[in-house]
């Protein structure tokens, strides 16, 4: 992803990259969830703390939320509890994808952390399963395609960075597109979320 190239350069980069991301994909729901058919500007730098530091927050959130069942048999199994299995840690990182879309929304359009609950997001995947399922189903094939894009990408192109970079470039495409479909979906169904993620 984007993250991984800020990432070869340094941590803190790789911070602010991840909160200025998370700060857009923010934008781009919100956008797309009042109805707006092209994307939103880039976001400002105007304060540290609302512009990075709490969307990268949001953003770190959201993920740990979502694969909290994958990281803590990762940690149990680490710990000496069970090997770890490759059959016993795919659902749970396939749980994380189906949670992740939802919860990103929830804190998106509410910008509040509490949205990340449960108690949120898994009602408001109820009320929408069909829709939701193919948003997630794109969000499964778009993650499968940025893989493969990637080797692609290694194996033909030897000079530094530069596959890096054009995953980047694919990844960044690729969550554009979910997210307006998810921003997309919460305005089409409104009534159903208003009082989840409103």
């Amino acid at each position: 992803m984007l993250l991984d190239f800020a990432a070869q350069f340094s941590i803190p980069v790789a911070i602010i990259a991840s909160g200025y991301l998370f700060a857009y994909v923010k934008k781009i729901v919100i956008s797309a969830a009042n109805g707006d058919e092209s994307l939103p500007p880039w976001p400002d730098f105007s304060e540290w703390w609302l512009d990075l530091l709490r969307p990268c927050l949001m953003f770190v959130l959201a993920l740990v939320v979502s694969f909290l069942p994958a990281i803590l048999y990762l940690l149990w199994s680490i710990s000496g509890g069970q090997e770890m299995s490759l059959s016993g840690l795919f659902p749970m990182i396939a749980w994380g994808m189906i949670y992740l879309p939802m919860c990103i929304l929830a804190i998106g359009m509410t910008d509040d952390f509490t949205a990340a609950s449960p108690l949120v997001v898994i009602p408001s995947i109820s009320r929408l399963y069909l829709q939701y399922f193919f948003a997630t189903f794109m969000l499964f094939s778009m993650v499968a395609c940025r893989f493969v894009a990637e080797n692609l990408f290694t194996a033909f192109i030897s000079v530094p960075y530069v596959p890096t970079l054009l995953t980047a470039i694919v990844s960044l495409y690729f969550l554009t597109v979910e997210m307006r479909l998810l921003g997309v979906m919460f305005f089409v169904n409104k009534r159903n979320l208003s009082s989840y993620c409103n």
